[in-house]
């Protein structure tokens, strides 16, 4: 039987990037320091990591981690081609607005409170529409 080889992981600076994408993506999505680490797959308590990403510290060489962050930003580009226009202000509000297709729950709720899972359901919904 062979043995799978682990995923290849991005290197550090593209890790460093990504980190410095997605932590721009929660500021124009207005999210609070707790909500940046929990949607990361951190404890609301681990400040000194997310401070030592907005200082261009990498993200962890950790597949869950990397995942989470390329799906946020995923979810931004569906966005962005949703809403085209830099100045529309729907590309970062969504998130954070009640949304009918979604029960009536707002999709930043979804992803705090599902994890991975919700993260996934709020990106399949918006590349089902």
């Amino acid at each position: 039987m062979a043995e799978s080889s682990p995923p290849t992981l991005p290197p550090e600076d593209e890790r460093a990037q990504l980190a410095y994408m997605v932590l721009a993506l929660f500021r124009r999505w207005g999210l609070e320091d707790s909500q940046k680490l929990e949607l990361l797959g951190h404890s609301p308590r681990e400040k000194k990591r997310l401070e030592a990403h907005k200082k261009g510290r990498p993200l962890e060489p950790d597949p869950e981690t990397l995942g989470r962050a390329s799906a946020l930003l995923a979810i931004h580009q569906q966005l962005a081609d949703r809403f085209p226009g830099d100045d529309d202000i729907r590309t970062y509000t969504w998130v954070v607005t009640t949304q009918p297709d979604l029960d009536d729950r707002r999709p930043l709720a979804i992803m705090l409170e599902e994890g991975v899972s919700g993260i996934r359901q709020v990106l399949e919904h918006l590349q089902a529409d």
